[in-house]
């Protein structure tokens, strides 16, 4: 709740600065944006309450730090290229649901309407070329150490959050050797835990 109250108001603000200001796209400095550390996706990520939506974002901004506002979302990716589990992506680069906002924010929600988890590298591209490396299961992610990787409800890529999804994240919840992260925990933010609130964010999905 706090983050969505400090994401209105900081745009409040924003709309405010741009009545006064015009909106002018700038360069993306790689050095300056910043972005998420991992991915979700679900088939039926329009469909499940606000709360329970996988979300990817970033904020781009330009070799002097300042935010970069009105950046085609047409020239930002994200790059699934690398993931060769079963999936229903609907492409290999798919693009942010936004244009840059005014103060450099973009995300994908509704891009990310597709299954399938896999333990890949996954790359952010602005105007193709790469701002981010999220490294795949086996490689830890700082700052927490916890693996990467496409993770999904929707395990293995049919498009349908099922029993055998269910199956599959029933083997890492009550895993006590190896645990692989992308399998298991699935809900944001992800902690590397798997546990009653990751399948309270299944159960979302199964039922949405």
């Amino acid at each position: 709740m706090l983050h969505v109250l400090a994401r209105t108001i900081g745009l409040v603000v924003c709309l405010v600065g741009a009545l006064a200001i015009p909106c002018l796209a700038t360069n993306p400095d790689p050095f300056n944006c910043t972005w998420d550390d991992w991915v979700g996706c679900s088939p039926k990520n329009t469909i499940v309450p606000g709360g329970a939506r996988y979300v990817f974002s970033g904020y781009l901004r330009d070799d002097t730090g300042a935010p970069v506002c009105g950046f085609s979302k047409t020239q930002i990716h994200l790059d699934f290229s690398e993931c060769t589990c079963p999936h229903t992506r609907p492409d290999d680069w798919i693009q942010s649901d936004v244009d840059s906002e005014c103060d450099g924010y973009v995300y994908w929600s509704a891009n990310l309407n597709f299954g399938g988890s896999c333990p890949c590298r996954i790359h952010v591209r602005v105007s193709g070329l790469i701002f981010k490396t999220l490294d795949g299961d086996g490689t830890p992610v700082p700052p927490s150490g916890i693996d990467g990787g496409l993770r999904s409800v929707d395990a293995n890529g049919n498009g349908i959050v099922a029993l055998d999804d269910l199956s599959v994240f029933q083997q890492e919840f009550v895993n006590t050797g190896v645990r692989h992260d992308y399998r298991g925990d699935l809900a944001q933010p992800f902690d590397g835990i798997t546990s009653l609130v990751d399948l309270s964010w299944f159960r979302e999905h199964f039922i949405g």
